[in-house]
């Protein structure tokens, strides 16, 4: 749902790629990261019905009816402190882990009660030379972080700077996943709940936690879930 290409980015993305040919069109992954004949990815299998999440992600059009996604502090870079952050002493990887942050904003115009996130590209087992190896966890809830950001700061009815909750993904089980979620696992945010739902126009702040097993170059790609 990728397809990812040097230079170009994800080709398809979040669409399942269907070219008649299956030698292209599917990749094979597992959650032990089996080598297959040379083929070693890890994964999740994801599977879906008609009472799961559909997608509901505006990559094309943000705020234009759907669940958009910004970072959590908009007033520095991506790369930047608090909407990534890099914790080397965490035991959960080989060299440590790194969180991501963002603001989520419901768009669609009606209550979500149920949001998740589907990683549709992430470098990881096995990674070629110079490639990241990542694997997403759940991570934790982060009760005070500082941001500079008025709109996010509104968000949660603050001031200016402010300090805020920044909540959790949970890497959804089953299947276990005891290497670490990798190609199409899906994370969720479980405050959002059809007793708890997002309101339209209301924002939840959210973290990805990501193990390191080997550092390089990086890809971390999602599209997002919601119901109804």
């Amino acid at each position: 749902m990728c397809d990812w290409i040097q230079g170009q980015g994800c080709t398809v993305p979040g669409i399942p790629k269907d070219t008649n040919n299956n030698s292209v069109d599917f990749w094979w992954a597992d959650t032990a990261g089996t080598n297959f004949g040379g083929s070693q990815r890890l994964g999740a299998p994801g599977p879906e019905n008609l009472a799961s999440p559909i997608r509901r992600d505006n990559a094309n059009n943000p705020g234009v009816g759907g669940i958009d996604a910004f970072r959590l502090d908009g007033t520095v870079g991506s790369t930047t402190a608090p909407n990534r952050s890099r914790d080397m002493t965490d035991v959960i990887a080989s060299y440590g882990s790194m969180t991501l942050r963002h603001r989520v904003v419901n768009n669609t115009g009606a209550n979500v009660t149920s949001l998740r996130y589907r990683i549709v590209d992430v470098s990881t087992l096995s990674a070629p030379l110079g490639t990241a190896d990542l694997r997403a966890f759940t991570g934790v809830d982060e009760p005070s972080v500082s941001v500079s950001d008025a709109t996010t700061c509104t968000s949660q009815t603050l001031g200016n700077p402010c300090t805020v909750t920044v909540n959790k993904t949970t890497l959804e089980t089953s299947p276990a996943q005891p290497l670490g979620g990798g190609y199409n696992a899906t994370l969720t945010s479980g405050t959002i709940t059809t007793d708890a739902p997002l309101a339209p126009g209301q924002s939840i702040l959210i973290n990805f936690k990501l193990g390191v097993e080997k550092t390089g170059l990086f890809r971390f790609y999602i599209i997002i879930e919601a119901l109804p």
